[in-house]
This record gives C-alpha cells, sequence and structure tokens, in this order.
C-alpha cells in the first residue's frame, strides 16, 4: 500500500510570542507556529510531518522539534517556500518549512497510546532565537495506512492480506494493495447498505437487510447473488446459508452455497419471528420467534425446531414476560443448544437467563442487582453481555463474570465492535451522526489498552484485518491497526 501522506484540518488560533530575553525578536515583527492547515494534531499511521510558519524571516538557519523530554527532529538545511493565494486573497507573507519525525521514532512507552505530546518548534531566523507556542499532538502508530483513490466508507479485507473488496453502488471491485482495480461485480443490490461476513479465505456472504444477499468465494470473485426482501441471515463460511425473507409472509429458507439455489423451504412459521435462528450441532434448525396475549398481559417467546428438510418439529415456550415488555434482546449459544434472553419480570426487575432447548429449563440466570441487562451472543467461547452503561464477559456455562466492565465514553453506545481471536474488542464510538469520534481497544480480560476520542475524529468503518488487528477509516484514508497485544507490549518496549 502506498505510504500516508495527510493533514488533518484543526481550528488553531494564532498566538503571538512575547519578548522574552534578548535573544528572542519582538512577537510583533516576528513568530513562529505550527501551520494549522498544514499539520495535524491528530494522526494515525505513517511518519509524522509536521510544518512551521514565520513571519519575516529570510534565512532559518536551524529549526528542531522538541517534546519537554527530548528533540524529536532537527534540520539545518532546511526547504522554505511559500503558499500562493487564491484570486483575490492578500498574498501571505509567511514562509513555511518542514520537519520529518520517522513513525519507527515515535514511543507509545514515552508518550502513551495513543501518543499525546505537547510539541514546541523552534528555529534560528535571521540570526534571532524564536519558540513557538505549545501545541500538542496526538498520534496512533498502525502496521499500514494509505489514502486511497476510492470512496473509504465500505470496503472490507479481501482474500489476500493488503488487497479490498470496495462497494461502489451495486458493485463490489477488488483493489490490489489497495492501488489497482479490478472489474467491478454487479451483486444486484446497493452494497452500502450491506455489510460482509467473517471468515477471511472462505466463502462469505455480502447481506442486507431489506435488499438481498449474495456469495464471494475464498477467490473474491463472485459467486451469486439473490436480490430479496432479506429479514435475518445465519451465514457460515461452510454451512449453507440461513435465512428468513418477506414475500408478503415472512419464509425461512435454507439456499444452496455452491449457488444459491433454494434447498430447503420457502417455510412459514407458527408466529412472527422475532430475529435469531441457528442451525443446531445435529443440523436441526432453531428459530426464534413471539407473539403477544392480551389476557393476562404477557409477551411469550417461543422456540421453533425445524427438521433439516424443513418440516416443522414444534414450539418451546422459552420464556414469557407476564408484562406487555418491549421485544429485549435474545440470542442463541454457539451450538444451538440453548437461549439467552433479556429476562425481566417487571421493567425494574432485569437480568439475564439462560434457557435449555431441550427441556426448557433455566440453567442460570443473573442476580438483578448485578445490572445484566441484554445478550450481545457468544464469541470465542465467552459470552458479552451488556450493562446500563457498559459491557462484561461472562461465562456462558454459569453467567459469572470473566472480565471486568468495559465501555467507551459513550457507554453502552457504539457503531461498530469486532472480536479479535484473543477476546480483545475494537469498538468506533461516541457517534456523531452515522460516524464516530472515538476509538477503542479493550482487552480480554476487559481493561483499556487504547482510548482515542477527539472531536476532530471522523471514522465511519471497522471491520476484520487479514490476520489479525482491524481496518478501520479514518477520514478519506484507510488503516490497519495493529492488534490488542502488539499496541500492549508497545507501551512496554524501552526505545
Amino acid at each position: 500500500m502506498a505510504p500516508l501522506s495527510r493533514a488533518v484540518v484543526v481550528a488553531c488560533a494564532l498566538i503571538w510570542l512575547s519578548a522574552c530575553d534578548d535573544n528572542t525578536t519582538d512577537a510583533a515583527t516576528a513568530a513562529v507556529e505550527f501551520d494549522p492547515l498544514l499539520s495535524p494534531t491528530l494522526q494515525l499511521g505513517g511518519d509524522l510531518l509536521v510544518t512551521g510558519r514565520v513571519l519575516e524571516c529570510t534565512a532559518i538557519s536551524h529549526a528542531q522539534l522538541d517534546t519537554p523530554q527530548e528533540t524529536l527532529a532537527q534540520s539545518d538545511a532546511l526547504t522554505l517556500f511559500k503558499i500562493d493565494p487564491l484570486p483575490g486573497e492578500t498574498p501571505d507573507p509567511r514562509v513555511r518549512f518542514q520537519l520529518l519525525v520517522p513513525a519507527d521514532t515515535l514511543s507509545p512507552a514515552r508518550y502513551g497510546l495513543p501518543l499525546s505530546m505537547p510539541l514546541t518548534l523552534t528555529v534560528q531566523c535571521d540570526g534571532e532565537t524564536l519558540v513557538s507556542p505549545a501545541v500538542t499532538f496526538t498520534y496512533l502508530p498502525t502496521w499500514q495506512s494509505f489514502a486511497p483513490s476510492f470512496n473509504a466508507n465500505h470496503f472490507w479485507a479481501a482474500a489476500h492480506e493488503g488487497d479490498l473488496l470496495v462497494c461502489d453502488n451495486t458493485s463490489i471491485t477488488v483493489w490490489e494493495q489497495g492501488v489497482s482495480a479490478g472489474a467491478p461485480m454487479d451483486v444486484g443490490f446497493p452494497c452500502a447498505v450491506a455489510d460482509l461476513s467473517d471468515g477471511i479465505g472462505g466463502q462469505r456472504y455480502l447481506h442486507g437487510e431489506g435488499v438481498g444477499l449474495a456469495a464471494i468465494g475464498d477467490d473474491d470473485a463472485l459467486r451469486w447473488s439473490r436480490p430479496l426482501n432479506l429479514v435475518d441471515v445465519q451465514v457460515d463460511p461452510d454451512s449453507d446459508p440461513l435465512l428468513l425473507y418477506d414475500d408478503g409472509d415472512v419464509q425461512l429458507a435454507v439456499l444452496e452455497r455452491v449457488d444459491g439455489t433454494t434447498k430447503v423451504g420457502p417455510v412459514s412459521l407458527a408466529y412472527p419471528p422475532l430475529g435469531p435462528m441457528r442451525f443446531t450441532v445435529s443440523g436441526e434448525i432453531v428459530v426464534l420467534e413471539a407473539e403477544r396475549q392480551d389476557e393476562p398481559a404477557a409477551l411469550n417467546y417461543y422456540v421453533e425446531r425445524f427438521a433439516p428438510t424443513g418440516e416443522s418439529l414444534g414450539t418451546l415456550l422459552a420464556y414469557q414476560y407476564p408484562w406487555h415488555a418491549p421485544p429485549y434482546l435474545a440470542d442463541f449459544s454457539f451450538a444451538g443448544e440453548a437461549l439467552y434472553v433479556a429476562a425481566a419480570l417487571s421493567e425494574d426487575e432485569r437480568f439475564l437467563a439462560k434457557i435449555d432447548l431441550g427441556s426448557g429449563i433455566t440453567t442460570w440466570q443473573s442476580p438483578p442487582e448485578a445490572g445484566y441487562l441484554f445478550p450481545l451472543g457468544e464469541s470465542y467461547g465467552r459470552l458479552v453481555a451488556a450493562t446500563a452503561t457498559g459491557f462484561i464477559w461472562l461465562d456462558p456455562a454459569t453467567g459469572t463474570p470473566v472480565s471486568e466492565s468495559f465501555a467507551p465514553d459513550s457507554g453502552n453506545n457504539f457503531l461498530r465492535g469486532t472480536v479479535e481471536e484473543d477476546g480483545s474488542i475494537v469498538m468506533l464510538a461516541d457517534a456523531s451522526g452515522n460516524a464516530a469520534q472515538g476509538l477503542y481497544l479493550f482487552a480480554p480480560d476487559g481493561t483499556s489498552t487504547l482510548r482515542l476520542h477527539d472531536p476532530t475524529a471522523l471514522f465511519r468503518t471497522l471491520t476484520p484485518a487479514w490476520q489479525s488487528g482491524a481496518i478501520v477509516s479514518f477520514f478519506n484514508e484507510i488503516h490497519w491497526l495493529k492488534s490488542q497485544a502488539s499496541y500492549r507490549e508497545s507501551l512496554t518496549q524501552a526505545r
């Protein structure tokens, strides 16, 4: 991928220096400062390039960039330049210069993660010493960073490291190393409202509610596409897609993974579907359904079980809310043998429960005072649950916590999240419209490794990377973030 070179536009007040000693020129006639348009005060990846500007200076014999602890960069051979004015603008008399800080010299062990550094510029200008006001720069190291020529809002990691699958209207294109575009593949529905399932190296599925389902092979080629009014889907690289779609009535179906033709169904459901469904380890299908009743007031959650060939094997009343409850979250266990529900005897008495689907017996339930409100699903052998203020990992067998509570600055609200293989969680949060201002990385035990929340940030897309870590969009850039373990290690490495 091409190296990154970008400046984030950040508002910065123009501060003139006061005379501090006999060797410093009066601020009314000369001053040095960071150029607010050309120096990124928030940067992800790449070398740190800062631009200074000086008023009324004909020659700069030396310039250096300093933190309170050390000099990061210095030069005695600077190239000075000016910015050409736009038509009608008054020419800017200030001259500019640049200093480069190599990425491998920026140490999280010294400056934290993300790095936060108050920087000053010192220059020798026409024999006088000028020192700039301090400006805090924030920097996050990455494995790779680049500014693509395509729209960076909708993309996913392709099969080969460095390649990306990029959405453009109704087409998916493979961009080799983010630079060279292949032939567009038309999926027949808007991919901007779709997402691509996990499973790099196997068959993956592009799916979007209300628009359709398409299969992308392990060679990044489009296998097949089914535009339809998709309600929900359960996909796995090695299994046939299981889906609900609305064709006047909501129907259950299983598609052939090879060509997308209907293998099982369509099958009608006993009750309106609530969403989660899954293949069990025996090949049967379980679907969560719901129905309200008025006398007495209740909301009933049913699990309907289907044979692999589609015949209904009956329903189980898995949980009953003894009041007119809203449809709370629920999810099946990974093997499909149990259901996690957001249980509630009333609006004020809420907890989590795990229900065995063979017997209908509650395996465990959390104490209401623990504050666990929503089951978000199993991942790598643990269950993540949401509280009113954040998240926690639980033991699926017992419901006991196996991590500390953790949360972005916005509590349990987040835009996107992905789980790394070791149980670390990457999150985009602190939403601003349909974008995020915060990037967070939590270790498997819930402790925070990275907290980056900046009002000048703009994150939109987060997706798993090729081997480890995640890929994130930042303005019009794409960054391959390091894994949680790698970032954690960098915090203890000496320079």
